[in-house]
């Protein structure tokens, strides 16, 4: 149970290309979602997955204790709905506000644990190119994620716990980033309040 990761999705997908499960070649992995997404999940996936419902934010942290130990903790802002969102401020906005409520409901569990690590992934790179109309409020939302990121490094460095944020630049990233987590995860990284790329 040690050796599992747990991938939080959040915000709104157009479709099952947000999530890269089988990609991840992780058979062991954990996955959580927001209820808003339930309809894009495959029904294969459904096993392992646990719905999040942001109306009750202490069953969020009850099931982040059932699942613990955990060797990565990482979340996953789910934007490639954009294209088609009618108020694309307003949707991101509301996605830092799940990302910053599963952060909070984060501490508590890794602290007791201090064995996991929490990634935050961030997606905006990708959408840059195909939304210049809404690059300012990107931009925007990257360093929100950032500073959340920051924030929660600062406040987890007493407790040994790193947190770090990877901007994703490619379509094909799933394979590279699972044998990331899987390196950082045998204890071979310890970077904290940073932002790498793949």
């Amino acid at each position: 149970m040690k050796n599992r990761n747990l991938y939080i999705y959040l915000g709104q997908s157009t479709c099952e290309l947000a999530f890269h499960w089988k990609d991840m070649q992780d058979d062991e992995a954990f996955y959580m979602v927001d209820k808003d997404n339930a309809e894009h999940i495959k029904a294969a996936n459904k096993d392992q997955c646990k719905w999040i419902d942001f109306s009750n934010q202490d069953q969020i942290q009850e099931m982040v204790c059932e699942l613990m130990p955990l060797r990565n903790i990482v979340i996953c802002p789910v934007i490639d709905k954009l294209s088609v969102a009618e108020n694309v401020e307003a949707e991101l906005a509301d996605l830092l506000r799940k990302i910053f409520i599963i952060t909070r409901m984060l501490y508590l569990p890794v602290m007791r644990s201090r064995d996991s690590r929490i990634w935050y992934l961030d997606f905006s790179p990708l959408y840059l190119a195909e939304n210049t109309v809404n690059s300012v409020f990107l931009y925007s939302f990257s360093a929100g994620l950032d500073a959340l990121s920051k924030v929660a490094s600062l406040e987890l460095a007493k407790k040994k716990i790193n947190v770090n944020s990877i901007r994703i630049t490619k379509e094909n990233y799933a394979t590279e980033l699972g044998e990331f987590l899987n390196w950082a995860g045998q204890g071979k990284l310890f970077l904290t309040a940073q932002a790498l790329t793949v």
